[in-house]
């Protein structure tokens, strides 16, 4: 009986993110979506609305995230758009967790006044992540995953889920490192390496060992001509800032 009831929600789901809507009606004879709203008042300053959100974003997403990561991202993709919070916004919400999290232990950092990508990484976290999101999906859609039946932007959408959630792995062991004293960078890679490659492997729905070392080389491959070309661009930055710092310093003025 639960089953028939999930399937016929997720069938709704499916057909209102579809559906062209006829207006007119206070809901859609079609797909049976509200269309007519009241204009907004005081209730939505109701203390309801603030524990939906708290609900959805802490328990669905945040701990989601953990315990079924993969599942849960192939559920928001495929069928419920409910199951998740929207990714940017909880990427911008883990982003300022990590940074908070990290001035316990670390001075920000600086960069020199020639360097204009060093300076524009560390200014910019948040498109870097999102860069970083669509670099690995890139990699993953068209060099290993090319008949996953997903597209680059649901790829996206999983990487942008998954880097944000690397921020609150980053932001507990930046905890733990500010109370115990304990350096653990490496560590610290080593767990979000992890929990990358387990996420994406659960996604996938392909557990056999093909399928995880295809994952494992995907991600390392990933990450690795990630960080070759950022090192490319910065030492292209580098190179061009005395030609263009004062082209750009002119500009601003």
């Amino acid at each position: 009986m639960f089953n028939r009831i999930r399937k016929s929600l997720r069938q709704t789901s499916k057909g209102q993110a579809t559906c062209a809507h006829l207006t007119g009606h206070p809901y859609c004879p079609l797909c049976v979506k509200k269309l007519s709203f009241k204009r907004i008042d005081a209730s939505i300053l109701d203390e309801t609305q603030i524990e939906h959100w708290l609900t959805k974003v802490f328990r669905q997403t945040l701990l989601g995230l953990f315990t079924a990561p993969g599942q849960r991202i192939r559920t928001f993709i495929s069928s419920d758009r409910e199951a998740l919070s929207r990714p940017l916004p909880y990427l911008v919400v883990m982003a300022a967790l990590a940074t908070w999290t990290s001035n316990l232990i670390h001075e920000r950092e600086q960069c020199g006044t020639t360097t204009l990508a060093c300076q524009w990484a560390v200014d910019y976290p948040l498109q870097m992540q999102v860069i970083q999101a669509m670099f690995f999906a890139l990699v993953l859609r068209f060099m290993f995953f090319r008949h996953s039946g997903y597209n680059i932007w649901e790829f996206a959408t999983l990487f942008v889920f998954l880097l944000a959630q690397t921020f609150v792995i980053s932001s507990i062991f930046s905890v733990f490192q500010y109370a115990s004293g304990f350096e653990s960078l490496w560590l610290n890679m080593l767990a979000i390496n992890v929990y990358l490659v387990l996420a994406v492997v659960q996604f996938l729905g392909d557990k056999s060992f093909k399928g995880i070392f295809k994952v494992v080389l995907a991600v390392l491959l990933s990450f690795v001509l990630f960080l070759a070309g950022a090192l490319a661009l910065a030492f292209t930055a580098e190179w061009a800032t005395p030609y263009v710092a004062p082209l750009l310093q002119a500009y601003k003025n």
